[in-house]
């Protein structure tokens, strides 16, 4: 890739961390917007992600891509589940944020917030249009919505938090329950 064409793709990454609503965004949902608005056809996530890692003004945040541990059964499920949900917009994987850009306790609660209300939303379409004659499918969706309720009320008590070892604490005990 010519040194040209590295530096309009890092000017497009630039304005779409600059202008997105979260402060750190997925790799995957960058890639997906410099191919769909920005018209980057022949770029492969691949490329994507060097460019990131070689240019000072993002910071590349290495976390797990959990779709790719699905199964073929998973992944045809997920892929169902996705059509009851057009918005679905679920990213797992690395994340990028501008290197200058530093992230405050609100706006880490704020995002929090809304991707969990998010989920809440998924699961309650996904509880709405569940098989009614699989117990065992019911059984997974309610422990999963508890679990998310749960979680929506610790975000919720994180508001009313200043402490940034409580707040850490408590998102550390979110995540790790499974």
């Amino acid at each position: 890739m010519k040194q040209y064409q590295i530096d309009r793709i890092s000017k497009a990454i630039e304005d779409i961390l600059r202008y997105h609503q979260d402060v750190i965004v997925s790799l995957h949902e960058i890639y997906k917007i410099l191919i769909n608005d920005y018209f980057y056809y022949e770029l492969e996530e691949t490329e994507l992600e060097s460019i990131i890692q070689n240019d000072p003004r993002f910071e590349y945040i290495d976390m797990p891509d959990y779709f790719q541990h699905f199964d073929e059964t998973q992944q045809e499920f997920f892929e169902e589940q996705k059509i009851l949900i057009p918005d679905i917009e679920y990213y797992s994987g690395p994340r990028v944020k501008l290197a200058n850009v530093n992230i405050s306790i609100e706006k880490i609660i704020e995002i929090l917030n809304r991707k969990v209300n998010n989920m809440m939303e998924i699961l309650i379409t996904l509880w709405n249009n569940r098989p009614t004659d699989d117990t065992y499918t019911e059984d997974q969706l309610l422990q999963i919505l508890a679990k998310a309720q749960k979680m929506q009320r610790e975000i919720k008590s994180l508001t009313e938090s200043k402490n940034i070892t409580e707040i850490l604490q408590i998102i550390k005990k979110v995540s790790d329950e499974k």
